[in-house]
């Protein structure tokens, strides 16, 4: 379980890695002319970009409103990388908490015969896995893919 979480802590450093290299990118670049998407848009100032192209109610040419609008941008850009991570931290900590409990589970079954009263541990280890199984069917609202990723963990967490 620990090498596994220490793969997947590697994993999340390169995401944000990437995060950052993606920010360096969207923020950085247009305040010195250069962008990243196609400036072929007539009603945009072309030697102020902006990092998002949208249409602005008011002059964006002039000093404050450029560099407010820049700034709101900006804000908005990190509160919503802010929200998507946090999502993809907490479905990737809620994987680690069903492994560890299946881990928990195997551990059970795999010393059962250590155990003196075998009826009740077995009936434990049962009422166990129902609970978990409850847990893991919690999930239905969450999109499909996520799915995926789960039981991709779950399945190498059983093996």
């Amino acid at each position: 379980m620990i090498a596994k979480a220490q793969i997947a802590r590697i994993i999340i450093t390169f995401g944000y890695g990437i995060m950052g290299v993606g920010f360096i990118v969207m923020l950085v670049l247009p305040i010195f002319g250069y962008s990243v998407r196609n400036l072929s848009n007539v009603t945009e100032d072309l030697e102020k970009p902006f990092t998002m192209q949208t249409y602005y109610i008011y002059n964006t040419r002039r000093s404050p409103q450029y560099e407010l609008t820049y700034a709101a941008q900006c804000i908005v850009l990190f509160f919503c990388s802010i929200c998507y991570t946090c999502i993809d931290n907490f479905l990737s900590l809620s994987i680690f908490h069903i492994s560890g409990q299946l881990d928990i589970l195997r551990n059970r079954l795999l010393h059962l015969h250590i155990v003196a009263n075998l009826n009740n541990a077995l009936k434990n280890c049962i009422m166990d896995h129902i609970r978990l199984l409850r847990y893991i069917l919690s999930y239905i609202h969450i999109p499909i893919y996520t799915h995926i990723y789960i039981y991709i963990y779950i399945y190498t967490y059983i093996q």
